[in-house]
């Protein structure tokens, strides 16, 4: 037989299970604060990185503005370029041995 007590007893049984269910699986619940700590790790991550390069990027420029031997280094290597007094050779090699016995 229910009794009042017994009613009240389960009544307090499922709304608690509703509640920790809508803890867990609602909208700001906790899987979606584990997605979002996740995402902001990532992106965290990808700050850093970013940070990085521009530290990179800032004395690259630097270099570029104030150092007349990082810029004759930069030419030389990067675009080909040679100074007055240097010569360059440069080697054609065949694309294949066959075109070589031809």
């Amino acid at each position: 037989m229910f009794t009042f007590r017994n009613i009240i007893f389960k009544s307090g049984i499922i709304v608690s299970f509703i509640l920790v269910f809508l803890i867990i699986f609602s909208y700001n619940g906790i899987l979606d604060y584990y997605h979002l700590s996740k995402k902001k790790q990532l992106i965290l991550l990808d700050n850093k990185k970013i940070i990085e390069k521009n530290k990179r990027l800032a004395r690259q420029i630097n270099r570029l503005t104030n150092d007349k031997e990082y810029i004759g280094h930069v030419a030389k290597h990067e675009f080909g370029m040679a100074a007055a007094d240097e010569f360059v050779f440069r080697t054609i090699l065949p694309r294949n041995i066959e075109e070589k016995k031809r």
